[in-house]
C-alpha cells in the first residue's frame, strides 16, 4: 500500500475516533462479488456508519470474506485492492480515487507492459532466426514440410498435438516469422507496448500521415524477406497444382503465393500492420497479429504474409503449487451457471443453424433460400433461481457465482481473510477451472498460479489475501457496465427480439466492444438465446451503433427517408467513432471498383495477394475528408417470431427459415434444430450505412432491428395464414429436390454427396 493511502486512512480514522466510531471493533462479514455501490451499503450495516462510493469507484467489483477482523484492517485492505482512499464525509466515509493514484497506476502499468514486451522480444529472438539469406535447399525443405502437412488433413484430427507441433516448427522457420521478429526488435518494446489491444498500427518505410515511420535498417529486412518469400513460394508451387481446393486451403493456411510484383523495380513501399488481437487477456501472455506487405515502385505486391505471434511470458514471482489437499469447490448454482454458459452460449447449433452455401431458386424466380444445417443438441431451460440472477447483473454480479465461489472456497480452505477487486478479464480463465477438472486445482495453486495468469495481483500476508487487477486502467476499460447490461438483457427477454435503439444505448454506455466470451457476451447469449446471439453479433460494430444512437432529428429524418447527409455535418463524437471504425476495425473501407456491384475487396480471390493499394491508411492517407457523404438505406421485411415451448427460446424467422427447420427435423443425422411450436407476426428493419469517404472509397455497415406484435395471439404452423403455409411448403419441396438433399452427413459436421443409385 502506498504511503498516500496509509496517511489518508490514518487521518480518516483519527477523525472518526473523535466521533466515537470504533475502528478497532472486530467484525465478521461475507458478501458475494458485487458492485461497490451495492456491497458497501451492506458492509455499512456491520461497521455502524455510512460507506459510499463515487463515480470512479461505484462499479468496482468487490468480494469480501472476513472473520473477526478490525474495521481498520478491513477498510485499509478495501482501499488497497481498489487502488483508492477513504475520505471522511458527514457521518461516514466515501471510497475515492484521486487523480494522483490513477496517474501512478497508469505509469506503473505502462512500465509493466514495456517490460513484458522486452521479455517477449527476447523469447522470440532466441527462438526465431532473424532474416538470413536462404539457400535453395532450405527453401525446398520448408516447402516439402508444409505441403506434406497439408496433404494429410486427417492428421489434424487423429494426431492434433503432432499436427500443432509441425505447424509451429514451420512457422518458426518461415520467412514471415523471421521478418516480423526482426522488425519488432527495430520498433522496440516501449513503442509496441503503446499499441492498445483495440488499436491497429501501421508502420511503413514511407509513411502517410496515418502511418508510423520505420527506421532505415528496416529496408534491408524487407528486401531479404521479399527475396526469401519469393524463393519459398516458387518451391511450394513446384510441389502443388496452381489451382483447386488444395490451393485454396493453402491460402487459408496463409502459405506463400507468388506475387505479381517485379523484383527488378525494387521496393516502393513496405508495410508492417500490427494489432494486439489478444493483448493480455491471459495474464502475462502477449499476442500480436502481424501482416507484411512489400510492393514494387508501381504498387504491385512483391511479397506478403501474416502470422500470429503468441507467447506466455513466465512470471518469476509465481511458484506453482501442486496443492491437492484443499481443492476448490463449487455449489450447485455455480455448476449450473458454468454448464449453461458452455452449452447454451457456445454450444454448436443451439439456436442458430450455420449456413451452408447452397442457394435454390424461389417460386418467383428469385433466390428464396440459403440452406442451413446444425449439429447441436436441444437446450435445457435455466432454473428459475439462476435465470432471475442472470436477468439482474446489476444486483447479482456475473463474477459472483463461479469466480466468486472459487476464490471464497480457496480462502476458506487456507483460513485466509479475503478482499478482492475483480476485473472482468479474469472471468474467462478462472471460469474454465469449473469445467470438469476443478478437483485437481488446489487453493494454493489458485492463488499462486491461476490468479496471476488471469491478470490478478495477489498479496498474501498475516492471514490476509488481497487481490487487485494487475492493470487497473485496462481493467476499467474492459469492465462491462452492469446497469446498462441489465437493461439490455431485460429488454431482449421482454421483447424476444433485438431493437436497434436498445443495442445502440448499450453501445454508448461503455467503450469496449462486445465479444462472445466476455461477461456481457456470455450473459446475453445464455439468457436471451437467439436474440442474445444476434445482439452480440450487432454489438461487434459498436462505432456505427454509437453513430446511430446519437443521430439528431434531422439526421434521423434523412435515415428514415433513405437519403444522405454530409460527413462534415456529423458531430465531433460521430466523426471520432467513424475514424475508429475506419482505421481500427477488422474490416475497413473498400475500393468501389464497380458502382453496380457495390464495394468489393480486391483480395477476395484466394489465389490473389494483399496489396498496399487496398490498405486503408494508404487510400485515406490524411484521415477522413469531411466532404464525404453518409448514405442511408432502410428496408422492412414482414415475418414471424417463432417460440419453442420446451426451451422457452424464440427468434425471428421467415418462410425459408421455417422450411429449413422442417427439413432438418426429418433428417436426425443433421442434429436437433430449434423447432418453433407457435408464431406471432414480426417485422425486421434493416438500416444500411454507406460512408462515401472518397469517390471510390466506401465503408459499408448494416444493423438490423426486429419488433414483435405482442398483442397478437401465438398460433401453431397449421393456423398460420394459408399463403404463408403454402410458401413454406413450396420452399421445403425445393430443398428436398435440391442436390443438397442427396448429401450424407456425419455427427462431426462433415458432408459429402451420396453416389448415384446403381
Amino acid at each position: 500500500m502506498s504511503t498516500r493511502i496509509w496517511l489518508t486512512v490514518g487521518i480518516a480514522i483519527a477523525a472518526a475516533t473523535a466521533s466515537s466510531q470504533d475502528f478497532g471493533k472486530p467484525i465478521t462479514f461475507s458478501a458475494p462479488a458485487s458492485r461497490a455501490a451495492v456491497l458497501l451499503p451492506e458492509l455499512a450495516k456491520s461497521v455502524g456508519f455510512e460507506l459510499k462510493t463515487t463515480a470512479q469507484t461505484e462499479d468496482e467489483v468487490l468480494l469480501i470474506q472476513v472473520k473477526d477482523v478490525s474495521i481498520r484492517d478491513l477498510m485499509d485492505r478495501i482501499a488497497k485492492a481498489a487502488n483508492a482512499e477513504w475520505r471522511k464525509e458527514g457521518k461516514g466515509y466515501r471510497l475515492i480515487r484521486p487523480t494522483t493514484l490513477s496517474r501512478k497506476a497508469a505509469a506503473k502499468e505502462a512500465a509493466q507492459r514495456t517490460q513484458l514486451f522486452k521479455e517477449f522480444l527476447a523469447l522470440e529472438s532466441a527462438d526465431v532466426k532473424a532474416v538470413p539469406a536462404w539457400s535453395q535447399a532450405q527453401a525446398q525443405a520448408l516447402a516439402k514440410s508444409v505441403t506434406t502437412l497439408l496433404a494429410d488433413p486427417d492428421r489434424q484430427m487423429t494426431a492434433p498435438r503432432e499436427y500443432q507441433d509441425a505447424e509451429r516448427s514451420i512457422q518458426k522457420l518461415s520467412p514471415i516469422t523471421g521478418a516480423i521478429c526482426a522488425l519488432l526488435n527495430q520498433i522496440g518494446a516501449s513503442d509496441l507496448a503503446a499499441v492498445e489491444p483495440s488499436q491497429r498500427a501501421v508502420f511503413a518505410l514511407h509513411p502517410t500521415a496515418m502511418q508510423i515511420q520505420l527506421n532505415g535498417q528496416c529496408r534491408q529486412i524487407f528486401e531479404q524477406y521479399a527475396a526469401n518469400q519469393r524463393q519459398y513460394a516458387e518451391e511450394v508451387a513446384k510441389l502443388e497444382p496452381a489451382a483447386g481446393p488444395q490451393r485454396a486451403r493453402r491460402r487459408m493456411a496463409d502459405l506463400p503465393t507468388l506475387a505479381p510484383g517485379n523484383p527488378a523495380l525494387g521496393i516502393g513501399q513496405a508495410l508492417l500492420i500490427l494489432s494486439q488481437s489478444m493483448g493480455r487477456v491471459f495474464g502475462r501472455g502477449v499476442g500480436i497479429q502481424a501482416t507484411i506487405i512489400v510492393a514494387d515502385t508501381n504498387g504491385a505486391t512483391l511479397a506478403s504474409g501474416s502470422t500470429m505471434l503468441f507467447r506466455q511470458v513466465p512470471d518469476p514471482s509465481i511458484h506453482f503449487s501442486n496443492d491437492r489437499e484443499n481443492p476448490i469447490s463449487f455449489g450447485p448454482l455455480a455448476k449450473e451457471m458454468n454448464a449453461a454458459i458452455q452449452s447454451q452460449a457456445f454450444g454448436p447449433g443451439m439456436d442458430e443453424m450455420p449456413r451452408v452455401m447452397s442457394q435454390i431458386p424461389g417460386v418467383d424466380g428469385t433466390v428464396a433460400f440459403t440452406s442451413k444445417i446444425s449439429f447441436g443438441a436441444p437446450r435445457k431451460p435455466l432454473s428459475a433461481d439462476l435465470r432471475s440472477k442472470m436477468l439482474h447483473p446489476d444486483l447479482f454480479d456475473p463474477l459472483s457465482i463461479v469466480v466468486g465461489e472459487e476464490l471464497t472456497s480457496a480462502s476458506a480452505n487456507l483460513h485466509f481473510n479475503l478482499v478482492a477487486d475483480l476485473p472482468d478479464s479474469c472471468a474467462q480463465h478462472l471460469e474454465s477451472l469449473a469445467q470438469g477438472f476443478n478437483a485437481s486445482v488446489g487453493a494454493a495453486a489458485l492463488f499462486n498460479y491461476h490468479c496471476p495468469e488471469s491478470g490478478l495481483d495477489v498479496q498474501q500476508s498475516n492471514g490476509w489475501v488481497v487481490i487487485s487487477p494487475s492493470e487497473p486502467n485496462a481493467a476499467e476499460y474492459q469492465r462491462v457496465n452492469r446497469v446498462a447490461l441489465a437493461k439490455l438483457i431485460r429488454a431482449l427477454d421482454e421483447k424476444g427480439a433485438v431493437s436497434i435503439d436498445d443495442i445502440a444505448t448499450f453501445a454508448l454506455s461503455q467503450e469496449k466492444p462486445v465479444v462472445p466470451y466476455d461477461v456481457d457476451g456470455k450473459f446475453l447469449q445464455t439468457v436471451c438465446g437467439s436474440a442474445g446471439k444476434k445482439a452480440v453479433t450487432a454489438l461487434r460494430q459498436p462505432d456505427v451503433l454509437r453513430i446511430y444512437g446519437t443521430l439528431n432529428s434531422g439526421q434521423r429524418a434523412a435515415m428514415l427517408a433513405s437519403a444522405s447527409i454530409s460527413i462534415d455535418h456529423m458531430t465531433v463524437d460521430q466523426k471520432k467513432w467513424l475514424a475508429d471504425d475506419i482505421f481500427n476495425s477488422n474490416d475497413g473501407p473498400r475500393l468501389l471498383e464497380n458502382e453496380a456491384s457495390g464495394p468489393t475487396p480486391r483480395g477476395f480471390d484466394p489465389n490473389s495477394t494483399p496489396s498496399v493499394l487496398d490498405e486503408r491508411t494508404q487510400i485515406l492517407p490524411n484521415g477522413i475528408r469531411t466532404n464525404g457523404q453518409l448514405q442511408f438505406k432502410t428496408s422492412v421485411e414482414q415475418g414471424l417470431c417463432g417460440h419453442e415451448q420446451a426451451s422457452g427460446l424464440s427468434g425471428y424467422v421467415n418462410c425459408a427459415d421455417i422450411a429449413a427447420r422442417m427439413y432438418q427435423k426429418d433428417r436426425p443425422e443433421l442434429g436437433t434444430p430449434i423447432y418453433y411450436d407457435t408464431f406471432r407476426p414480426a417485422t425486421r428493419q434493416k438500416v444500411s450505412f454507406m460512408f462515401r469517404l472518397e469517390p471510390s472509397v466506401v465503408l459499408a455497415r448494416n444493423i438490423e432491428s426486429t419488433s414483435i406484435d405482442m398483442n397478437a395471439s401465438e398460433v401453431s404452423f397449421d393456423n398460420l395464414p394459408t399463403d404463408t403455409k403454402k410458401k413454406v411448403l413450396e420452399i421445403l419441396d425445393l430443398i428436398r429436390k435440391s442436390p443438397f438433399a442427396s448429401m450424407t452427413f456425419n455427427r462431426q459436421g462433415g458432408g459429402r454427396f451420396s453416389p448415384p443409385p446403381p
